[in-house]
This record gives C-alpha cells, structure tokens and sequence, in this order.
C-alpha cells in the first residue's frame, strides 16, 4: 500500500479521484458484506481498451454480485462500457450492487493510466496489482488518453450524505448535506478552493489550481463520491 500523500504524486495520476474499494479480487469481507471498490485513471477512445479495463473491472470485483450498471458523463461510451460489464454478470441477480461510472473528457491528451483503492488505501502498482491489471496498466500508458474515469461499486441500500473535507493536516471539516446549502473555503498548498456545500450535493465553485480539473468534475453524489485537488492536496469524499 501507498499513502494518499504518495498518490498525488504518481506521475499521470495525481489529478485523479479515487473512491474508496475493497482490495482486488476480494468483494466480500470476512462476514460476507458487500463492500466498496474503486478504479480510476485515464484511457483513450480505443475501443478494445476500454472493454478491456471495464471487462477486467467487473472480473476483480466478481460480476455476480452486480445488480445494475450506470454510466454519466459520456452516451457514446455508454454501452461500451455496460456491454463490457454485461458480458460477465448474473442477469437473474435480484437485488445486487450498483456500478456506478463516471467519465469526463480531458482538456488535453496524456498517458493512459489505472489506479485502484482499497479501504482508504492506494494500490501500489508495482507491490499490489496482479499480473491482469498490471498488463492492463502497460497497455494504457502507451495509449494517449481522453478521458478521465471513474468507477465504484457499492450496495443499493448504502446511503452517504456526510461530505469530508481533507487537506495535508488531516480532516478539516465534515459537513451534513441535508443542511442548507452555504460556502466554505478550504486553505490549499496553492491557494484556497471554494466550495459550496448542501442542499444533498456539493461542488467546487473557484480553484485555485492550474488546471482546475476538480472545479471541472461536477456534482459530488452517489455516482460521483469523491473530488480530488493534486496541487491543493484536498479531497472531497461522499461518507
């Protein structure tokens, strides 16, 4: 495992989101609860690539357990990405977990990448990915990515509505989204970002980042649970 501090600082990976997640390979916990698990990163518009790590994602998190598939952001990559889920699920599971993924066009192009959690942990590519994942990994760092992905699993009943505010200290605030909505500001090692918060969402209003990809991520929700700010080293997670 690697920090989160370390995180931020993989090369092509240090602007990406990552929900929490259950190691690889291992869904269900030793009492047999479902629980999260996470893969994000950068891919192409290649399409085999894509089937190829949505494919690989729902083999790792044991596709019998998926109840249902939504896509946001992207009705051309859609039923890419569900047919690749598809293929491997239990169609007369009743009652099963969501997957839920989110995809986002880049700004510019960059090496393709993958990055998995597990338990608030990161996934160390050289020590914890299996020899699937890390051929899958070789293959999208020579791809010129497009997109930016990410994609969770979590049970139908589960219901997050605590936003966590994160910097480098530690935990700077934890607010209930059922509040009225409000703006908060969170000191950054860049700056300050401005958020508001409430009303059962939450989004980056003003960034002080270069690149502003957390300004650019959207709504904080169910199927899109964390937003990430390399430079400012703030994270923002749905609990």
């Amino acid at each position: 495992m690697i920090s989160r501090r370390s995180f931020l600082k993989i090369a092509g990976l240090g602007t990406i989101a990552i929900g929490s997640g259950f190691g690889i390979g291992s869904l269900v916990s030793k009492q047999g609860n479902v629980n999260l698990i996470s893969m994000s990163g950068f891919i192409p518009s290649d399409r085999e690539l894509i089937e190829n790590v949505f494919e690989t994602f729902s083999k790792h998190i044991n596709p019998r357990n998926i109840g249902s598939v939504n896509v946001y952001g992207n009705n051309l990559l859609a039923p890419v990405i569900k047919n690749s889920i598809a293929a491997n699920m239990n169609n007369t599971l009743l009652g099963g977990s969501q997957v839920n993924i989110n995809i986002m066009r880049l700004d510019g192009k960059r090496s393709g990448d993958i990055m998995l959690m597990n338990n608030h942990l990161i996934l160390s590519p050289e020590n914890d990915f299996d020899a699937v994942i890390r051929r899958l990994r070789s293959k999208l760092k020579e791809s010129d990515a497009e997109y930016f992905f990410t994609a969770d699993m979590a049970g139908n009943s589960k219901i997050r509505n605590v936003l966590v505010i994160e910097n480098e200290k530690g935990i700077a605030d934890e607010i209930k989204l059922s509040r009225r909505k409000s703006e908060i500001t969170i000191a950054g090692n860049c700056g300050n970002m401005k958020i508001v918060a409430g009303e059962n969402t939450a989004y980056v209003k003003e960034a002080s980042c270069r690149n502003k990809l957390c300004k650019h991520s959207g709504f904080i929700g169910t199927s899109n649970p964390i937003i990430a700010c390399a430079p400012n080293k703030i994270i923002l997670r749905l609990v």
